[in-house]
């Protein structure tokens, strides 16, 4: 189900090569955005589930099988993530984090599809403080340039 580091950056070589990131960090990264990819499918597989239980006489209708399972992995994951950004701290955004905020976005849209989306952290919640971080950041580097050329 998980890539390793190897076969992800035989994959897809885009992911890689910031320059800010270590591989350790980007390895994590891509960790948790397989997971964040694992998880949509095991969304889309309880609403299949539960599509064909409902067909099944006898099955409790007051029973949401994604409903429940969706509120185990939404919480799974914002913990792994919000452990990941305590670890490394970034204060400058980089293709690992990025491809993990589009993935978790994209986790999003599977509950949102199976309407369970009231189990989603927000993603502001999760990155919120870190986004202003990387945007503080890329605003003092654009200002240093800026005077690097203006100096010239």
């Amino acid at each position: 189900m998980f890539y390793t580091f190897q076969e992800s950056r035989k994959s897809d070589p885009a992911r890689f090569g910031s320059g800010s990131e270590t591989i350790d960090e980007c390895s994590r990264c891509l960790v948790l955005v397989d997971l964040c990819k694992a998880l949509s499918q095991e969304v889309y597989a309880d609403c299949y589930l539960q599509q064909h239980l409902m067909a099944i006489q006898g099955f409790p209708t007051t029973t949401n099988l994604p409903s429940i399972t969706s509120k185990v992995y939404c919480q799974m994951l914002k913990d792994e993530i919000q452990r990941l950004l305590k670890h490394i701290s970034p204060k400058f955004i980089s293709n690992g984090l990025c491809a993990l905020v589009l993935a978790y976005d994209d986790f999003g849209k599977s509950l949102r599809e199976c309407d369970c989306i009231s189990n989603l952290t927000d993603s502001m919640d999760i990155f919120g403080t870190h986004v202003e971080t990387w945007l503080e950041s890329a605003s003092d580097e654009l200002i240093s340039q800026c005077r690097y050329v203006s100096a010239c």
